[in-house]
């Protein structure tokens, strides 16, 4: 940034002081825009104290063009003339000055034909010491180029002619409205003719020499097209405008059309009119939504009115016109113009969600009155009860807010009734802020003469709802503006959730009973929405005047169906009587085959949701009631073969005697250590996951080993009036526990008092993962956990998921359906699914929660482990697997004791209360290591690996690896440096053996 003219420097240094002000007045988060503020603010200071050594200027504020009457326009033959002859308002711009580069490109669009000359607005003057004069001499020799257009940019140069000569005449035109300050009329004939439709043309004074301290500047127009600066051979930089230029030259013999305008648009047509510069009496048109490809092939032919109606548009829709004279000429365009908005309808809901920060909404529009900031839309993460985009004004510090956001057009009537709703609310209540609402007839601040509610000074800083009522007195369209006019210096200001609704019609309250005693959970369907009946029976809804159709449905009752006549301002109660399917009693009796008694949950399931569940008592339960129709049941006891989706038909009081089938599973993961003449047996070596989550800070959103993926990362749902930490937070998961919120509140963990919590976004569907941590599954290993609705009224959804590889979302892959929790249910169910295909691997589990518009979904308990209930004991063998060395041991390993030197072979068999399991075996060697030829040393490395595994030993020996479920999956002799390759097994734990040594090895 160079030097203003001193009025316009007085002025700088006074807004770059207040910008310093605004960085410094109060301890706020620092942002880059302080920052430039108070960089442009020391660099004003040191401007100052050079006004005797201003070397160029360049101004980008408006400065006031006096005309004195038949001012200079561009010369006749005009090949470019957009409408600025005599502008009442114009920009200074860049100026040459003692041997400086500055040049300045400006588009340019002719109607065809060959350009042969320049001319362009100019002013000349110097800096005297203390204020600026006329030059004495005004420059003579100009440099002009052409460049092209290169999408709205200034591309290669095209043509280039240097130290041109000129002719000046004034052009009865003053700047600031001061006679010192005439414009003149520089004129410019090239040397050579220049062919070019579509540009960029820069002029550059290359006199008066240096140390006159004469400048040249050009003269803006808002209307001039756009506009480029380069200062010194740099890059360059769009400005607001370009300069005043005229094209001259031979014209073609069928010219383009010029100046492209709208004389009136609505929501479906526009009205354009463009200037003909020839003779013809037709035309082409070609249009399209913005950002179209234009083809050159017309959408309108022959068009010979002029204006011309373009019809069958789309409403708030921007286009682009380009225009033809049907005599072959070049095309004129690109011309933008929007359509209007169109009228809504009650009711109106704007919550900022459907656009992206900080654009507005569509068909909203804001105007600033004031000298401080505008409203504008941000994401907010620091209220409570507003989340994701809102409405938000930020202070300003140095001057007082007066901005109005409009909502788009409403069709209103006379007489009717509307509520006008809101949340609102301050960053801080150290910081009043102010709101006025008020609605209108159009969307300017003159016309909001209606007044709907005055806030003056909110302290809340909650989001708080107002709801207002107003009747207009006449029928019309109105807009609702939010007026922000807090004191200068304050922090923010919250609107969301704006709603408008019609209210007339009644209040309808609907009483369900089964004729006695009132149903709650009875789901009543009307006008589009689902509602649910509460523990009296009842739920309320406001309807306006029309007739509805609803039904009402109950599990265990025939549905109903009727129709309702609403009347305005005639509130209503329906009362609905369901009639009771024929119900019977469901006992259920379940055993093992030795007929003990075995305690299993026991879900009855209609149409794929749990409509009745329990747990046995002594081996039964007994579900009275259960009302006729055709089910499938589960039966679920740990360390059983589980029954799922036997089909139930319920039509008279029934007992059903289930026979389980006890999971024998025998021991795994097979380990021998000999030392000396002693030998460790150890087996089961993987020992699964389990987490109750009891261990955890509550409320934390990330936890232990688990892995947390927010994919939505968005704002989530909290509860109104109560609060915990990282409330409304975006999160995939919380530790939950409702006995420290504030207030404290009922919703039970399954286990202890915590569980983990996934809360609805409020932008979309949950994409949500709960990654356990890594895992090494064993035989017969399962994947088990306790999940429930939140809320009652919502069903929340999830599927679980298995990678073999990483825990990156792009590896996981199902091993369930979609799982719906049971509607109107809190209750906790447990979940199971197998994992026998990953036996012997390492595997990564993952919940996947896509609930739509829900709540939020519960998990507990969540265990990785065997399908075997708590075995009894274990046997023990040594060589015979008949006759066990030892019985009744409760660990997982056994010290065989005094081995004589030889091979041996190893057993264990896990003892169930209805049997045993198969006996699992391993061999191994007890070895004179005093022998010459055997192994002493041994040296195996890199562990874990990726499978290529370095084994160094002092003798040649064979080695076996076998994996977790003992199956053998190598036997290989080596010499004394060996490798063994398992890059082709699937990640997990391996067992090696080599003579009496057993090691374990891990693959990555």
């Amino acid at each position: 940034m160079k030097k203003f003219l001193t009025i316009f420097m007085l002025f700088t240094f006074v807004i770059s002081i207040q910008a310093f002000s605004q960085a410094t007045a109060k301890a706020k988060k620092p942002t880059t825009k302080n920052t430039e503020m108070f960089q442009a603010h020391q660099a004003a200071k040191a401007e100052m104290a050079k006004v005797l050594d201003l070397k160029s200027f360049r101004h980008d504020g408006t400065i006031s063009i006096s005309t004195k009457g038949g001012g200079a326009g561009c010369p006749d033959g005009s090949l470019f003339s957009r409408p600025f002859n005599n502008p009442e308002n114009a920009l200074a711009s860049e100026a040459e000055f003692d041997g400086g580069s500055i040049e300045v490109a400006t588009s340019f669009q002719t109607v065809g034909g060959t350009i042969e000359g320049v001319s362009i607005w100019m002013l000349s003057m110097n800096h005297n010491g203390t204020s600026f004069v006329l030059c004495n001499e005004d420059p003579m020799n100009v440099n002009v180029r052409f460049y092209e257009n290169n999408n709205g940019n200034v591309g290669n140069l095209e043509h280039e002619f240097l130290n041109l000569a000129t002719t000046i005449i004034p052009a009865n035109v003053d700047l600031f409205g001061n006679p010192n300050y005439p414009v003149s009329f520089m004129t410019i004939v090239l040397p050579q003719d220049v062919d070019m439709h579509d540009g960029f043309i820069s002029v550059q004074g290359t006199t008066p020499a240096s140390g006159t301290n004469c400048w040249l500047m050009w003269v803006d127009d808002v209307s001039a097209g756009i506009g480029f600066v380069n200062e010194d051979g740099g890059s360059w930089e769009q400005t607001d405008n370009g300069c005043t230029i005229c094209l001259t030259g031979t014209p073609p013999t069928c010219p383009a059309p010029s100046n492209i305008i709208v004389e009136s648009v609505t929501q479906t047509s526009a009205i354009i009119n463009w200037t003909e510069n020839g003779t013809a009496t037709a035309w082409n048109i070609e249009y399209g939504e913005a950002g179209f490809a234009p083809t050159g092939t017309p959408t309108l032919s022959g068009v010979t009115e002029r204006p011309y109606t373009i019809d069958n548009l789309d409403p708030a829709t921007q286009y682009t016109v380009y225009i033809q004279a049907e005599c072959g000429s070049l095309w004129a365009g690109p011309f933008n113009f929007f359509t209007e908005c169109d009228v809504a309808n009650v009711p109106y809901y704007q919550d900022f969600e459907t656009t992206t920060p900080p654009a507005l909404p569509e068909c909203t529009s804001v105007e600033n009155v004031g000298s401080g900031n505008a409203w504008t839309v941000a994401a907010v993460t620091d209220v409570n009860n507003i989340t994701g985009n809102a409405l938000v004004y930020n202070y300003n510090a140095s001057y007082d807010a007066n901005t109005w956001f409009y909502t788009r057009g409403l069709e209103l009537n006379a007489g009717s009734t509307y509520q006008v709703s809101f949340k609102y609310a301050a960053r801080s209540s150290y910081f009043p802020e102010n709101l006025k609402v008020a609605y209108g007839t159009s969307p300017a601040a003159a016309s909001m003469t209606n007044e709907i509610i005055d806030l003056f000074e909110i302290e809340e800083d909650d989001g708080t709802l107002s709801e207002t009522l107003i009747s207009p007195s006449a029928d019309g369209v109105y807009y609702i503006g939010f007026n922000c006019y807090s004191e200068a210096d304050q922090f923010r200001l919250y609107v969301d959730d704006i709603a408008i609704v019609d209210m007339a019609g009644a209040t309808i309250t609907f009483n369900v009973t089964d004729g006695t005693d009132a149903i709650e959970g009875a789901e009543i369907t009307i006008n589009e929405e689902v509602l649910y009946s509460d523990a009296n029976g009842e739920v309320e809804l406001f309807l306006n005047p029309g007739d509805y159709d609803y039904t009402v449905t109950k599990f265990g009752f025939e549905d109903y169906s009727n129709s309702i006549n609403v009347v305005d301002q005639v509130d209503e109660t329906v009362n609905v009587t369901l009639t009771a399917l024929s119900a019977f009693e469901i006992t259920f009796n379940v055993s093992d085959v030795n007929d003990a008694i075995v305690e299993a949950e026991i879900s009855i399931l209609y149409n794929g949701s749990v409509a009745y569940t329990g747990t046995t008592t002594g081996g039964t339960i007994a579900f009275a009631d259960v009302a006729a129709g055709t089910y499938t049941y589960n039966v679920v006891a740990e360390g059983y073969t589980s029954i799922t989706g036997e089909e139930l038909v319920v039509d008279a009081d029934a007992t059903i005697d289930v026979e389980l089938i006890e999971n024998l599973i025998e021991p795994y993961g097979l380990m021998v250590d000999v030392v000396a003449q002693d030998a460790l047996f150890s087996w089961n070596n993987a020992q699964g996951f389990f987490d109750d989550f009891e261990s955890y800070d509550d409320f934390v959103l990330e936890f232990g080993d688990w892995i947390l993926i927010d994919v939505d990362g968005s704002p989530t749902y909290g509860f109104q009036g109560i609060d915990y930490p990282n409330a409304y937070a975006p999160m995939a998961g919380i530790i939950f526990n409702s006995s420290t919120t504030n207030p404290s509140f009922d919703s039970p963990a399954y286990s202890g008092d915590k569980f983990v919590a996934v809360f609805a976004s409020t932008q979309g569907a949950c994409d949500d993962w709960l990654i356990a941590p890594k895992t090494m599954v064993g035989p017969n290993f399962e994947v088990s956990f306790f999940a429930r609705n939140g809320d009652g009224e919502y069903q929340e959804e999830f599927q679980v998921f298995v990678s073999t590889t990483t825990p990156s979302i792009s590896e996981f892959t199902a091993i369930s359906p979609v799982v719906t929790c049971p509607a109107g249910s809190v209750q906790w169910i447990n979940y199971t699914y197998g994992l026998e295909n990953y036996a012997g691997q390492e595997i990564y589990v993952a919940i996947h929660v896509t609930s739509d518009d829900q709540f939020y979904f519960c998990l507990d308990d969540f265990k990785i482990g065997s399908s075997a209930k708590a075995f009894e004991s274990y046997n023990v063998f040594l060589d015979d697997m008949t006759i066990a060395v030892a019985e009744d041991i409760t660990e997982t390993e056994y010290t065989f004791l005094d081995l004589e030197f030889g091979a041996y072979t190893a057993g264990v068999q896990a003892v169930y209360s209805t049997g045993v399991s198969p006996v699992a075996t391993i061999d191994f060697q007890v070895i004179d290591v005093s022998i010459n030829g055997v192994i002493q040393m041994f040296t195996i490395y890199p562990n874990p690996s990726q499978g290529l595994y370095n084994i160094v030993t002092d003798a040649n020996a064979v080695v076996t690896v076998q994996d977790i479920s003992g199956r053998t999956i190598l036997t290989q002799e080596i010499n004394a440096n060996g490798k063994i390759d398992l890059t082709n097994q699937p990640a997990g734990i391996y067992f090696l053996q080599i003579e009496d040594k057993v090691i374990k090895l891990i693959k990555e």
